[in-house]
């Protein structure tokens, strides 16, 4: 890997403005990243590229606000996600796209906590999921949800369920079949879970916003599975060199907690994948 440091000065009328480039390289020849200083706008632009050349993320500092503003892409170079940051936090509104461009999910957060409406959508388009967060109750970065959650199959509302500090309180069925299509037969509670919860950023056979999860379960020890899916940063943190990796890899995205769910639901959703044959 090759870094080259480029200073730029550009006179104008007023004021001289350095703007310093860094250059890494894929072997001394592919374009891996570049920075630019800009101390016009106080800002700091980080672009990576992917092997073939394509943008891979743009990651763009302000200061003195220590705002950041995070965009992914795939290769084909439709927007994978996008989120903002004020001073480390999660801050408006942050979503996810399939690879044809379709919007996955969208999601709110304001002063530190979750906020507003979360949606998630299938790759046709259909609502699967909203959660209604009551307003300052749900920090940004906890899973111990205070929201009521509507839970759609084939974009019909299937039925309404209350959460309190992560755990179902309340439950409303709306719709008779299509609840007893979601619990009773057709999504059992391996795929129930990993429909709610991981659909909109895995696929079996392809990557979306995260990557594709077939031949995850040759690769990866079930201990591994279960400590990725509860706590990954927790796995990244402890230098464990696999969620390493995939953190560089999947544009620095924090892999989301799960750690409400029971030993029951863990075992039943990686019941699943490894039954999947993508």
């Amino acid at each position: 890997m090759k870094i080259v440091i480029l200073s730029v000065f550009l006179l104008t009328p007023l004021m001289a403005i350095a703007q310093i480039a860094i250059q890494s390289h894929y072997n001394g020849k592919q374009l891996l990243y570049q920075e630019q200083v800009d101390t016009l706008n106080n800002c700091k632009t980080r672009i990576t590229y992917y092997p073939g050349g394509q943008k891979q993320s743009v990651q763009v500092r302000h200061y003195p606000s220590s705002e950041v503003n995070d965009t992914s892409f795939y290769t084909n170079g439709e927007t994978a996600s996008y989120r903002h940051y004020k001073n480390g936090i999660l801050s408006g509104r942050a979503f996810g796209n399939y690879k044809t461009g379709r919007l996955a999910y969208e999601r709110f957060y304001a002063n530190g906590y979750k906020a507003g409406t979360w949606k998630e959508f299938d790759e046709d388009g259909l609502l699967k999921t909203e959660e209604i967060f009551n307003q300052g109750t749900t920090a940004w970065d906890s899973n111990d949800d205070n929201a009521v959650v509507k839970v759609y199959n084939h974009g019909k509302l299937a039925y309404i369920t209350t959460l309190s500090e992560g755990k179902t309180t309340d439950e409303r069925v709306i719709n008779k079949q299509e609840t007893r299509e979601i619990k009773n037969g057709l999504l059992p509670l391996g795929k129930r879970i990993f429909v709610q919860n991981c659909a909109s950023c895995h696929r079996m056979d392809k990557d979306v916003v995260g990557p594709k999860l077939q031949g995850v379960v040759q690769k990866r020890s079930t201990k591994w599975l279960k400590q990725m899916i509860i706590n990954g940063d927790a796995l990244k943190e402890s230098g464990d060199k696999d969620a390493i990796d995939l953190y560089q890899q999947w544009h620095q995205i924090a892999h989301p907690h799960f750690e409400r769910l029971s030993p029951k639901e863990l075992a039943a959703l990686i019941q699943y994948i490894k039954k999947q044959k993508g």
